[in-house]
């Protein structure tokens, strides 16, 4: 009797964690979550990273006296990190054009193979708006990489000259060059929070609790 109860608890609970299991479009969606978050603490990392490099140049350009090397160094200490991330967001916009069609696929047969019909628009609808989202933030990710030229060229300027010359004319004589990068990189700035916007909305779909 007891290896009778003992076997049919043991078959209740195989069902029991079959049915936890996610089914392949279930383990496709989630490993879409994760990457994008993954893709928004990185794109997070550059924002913050852009607005560090600003405020070095700005706290470089605006000291009135005394020794200029410490604030020209953490400015170049940030330089050397945004060129860093630069580089990550082009990474990152070829690596989510390149796997898009890999991480809809699974999605795109699963909902091929559901018999009500009410039930395959639904789903239908809900993939079309996820690959939606996952292309404005591929395309805004692209933008924002093309957008660190610029940027990144008014701060290269903005050192080489400060190098020579990291005196009160040297500092003057790059000001205007500093308020370019400034204005460039809000155009980065503008690219990214698109991007942020479209990775919020692609992960609030993807939530189970999603409707």
């Amino acid at each position: 009797m007891k290896e009778m109860l003992k076997s049919s608890l043991l078959a209740t609970l195989a069902v029991a964690v079959t049915c936890l299991l996610p089914t392949p479009a279930q383990a496709g969606q989630e490993k879409l979550a994760a990457q994008i978050a993954e893709t928004s603490q990185q794109v997070v990392s550059t924002r913050n990273q852009l607005q560090a490099t600003m405020n070095a140049l700005t706290a470089l350009v605006d000291q009135k006296g005394g020794d200029l090397r410490p604030a020209f160094q953490k400015f170049q200490a940030e330089v050397v990190k945004t060129k860093a991330a630069a580089e990550v967001t082009k990474g990152t916009a070829a690596g989510m054009a390149h796997q898009s069609a890999a991480y809809f696929s699974e999605w795109e047969k699963d909902i091929a193979g559901v018999s009500n019909e009410k039930l395959r628009k639904n789903a239908q609808r809900r993939m079309t708006a996820v690959k939606g989202n996952y292309a404005d933030a591929t395309k805004a990710l692209e933008a924002a990489g093309g957008k660190f030229a610029p940027f990144l060229s008014d701060l290269a300027d903005i050192e080489k000259i400060l190098t020579n010359d990291l005196t009160a004319g040297g500092i003057k004589a790059i000001k205007g060059t500093a308020s370019s990068a400034k204005f460039n990189m809000g155009n980065v700035r503008r690219y990214i929070q698109t991007a942020t916007e479209s990775l919020d909305k692609m992960s609030a779909r993807l939530k189970p609790d999603a409707k």
